[in-house]
């Protein structure tokens, strides 16, 4: 059986890991997440390999997504205290 595309997303807080999916949410502590993450990406390839797709693509990066301008704008301020990102 097939599960419906559900949200889902982790963050941190403190030392602490907190897993969303869907409207449930636990928080576990960071080394129980590492353990959780390293089995699901064990798992996750022998699915891959079940399903016959035996190509080298993965994903080999995240990316935590912020607001990139007020960064730059930041940055380059400190750098330069007469630039135009004022």
């Amino acid at each position: 059986m097939l599960l419906k595309p559900t949200a889902w997303g982790a963050k941190t807080e403190g030392s602490l890991v907190k897993l969303t999916f869907g409207n449930v949410e636990i928080t576990v502590e960071y080394n129980t997440a590492l353990e959780m993450g390293a089995h699901l990406r064990l798992r996750g390839r022998e699915a891959k390999r079940n399903a016959g797709d035996h190509t080298g693509m993965a994903i080999r990066a995240i990316g935590h997504l912020t607001d990139a301008n007020e960064d730059e704008k930041r940055w380059q301020t400190l750098r330069d205290p007469t630039s135009a990102y004022k």
